[in-house]
């Protein structure tokens, strides 16, 4: 089995969401342990894509349940500025093949 790096480390500017939860120019880092997962295959790049979604998620506080069209928005913009951030450092191609299969850029 093939792994292409023990850790990687994926740090992301977090839009806020929540003006009154807001930290002025808030910065997340997200560290996701890629030991296990073989990057040479799909399987192995879909289980850390949705490790990074995940992560992701969590850095930009997004929840479920009602909000309004801006808190939304807000959420949705962060989610996919992390993601693209965190894909594109990857260099595993499975991941940005697993990204693009989810409609994320190619």
């Amino acid at each position: 089995m093939t792994r292409t790096a023990a850790f990687a480390a994926l740090a992301f500017a977090v839009a806020p969401a929540a003006p009154a939860l807001a930290e002025k120019d808030a910065t997340h880092s997200v560290a996701i342990d890629l030991s296990g997962y073989d990057l040479t295959t799909m399987e192995g790049g879909e289980m850390v894509y949705r490790m990074i979604r995940k992560a992701a998620r969590s850095a930009c506080g997004v929840t479920s349940g009602r909000k309004d069209l801006r808190l939304k928005a807000a959420e949705d913009a962060c989610m996919e500025e992390a993601i693209e951030n965190a894909v594109a450092s990857m260099t595993a191609a499975s991941v940005r093949t697993a990204h693009a299969r989810h409609g994320g850029a190619g």
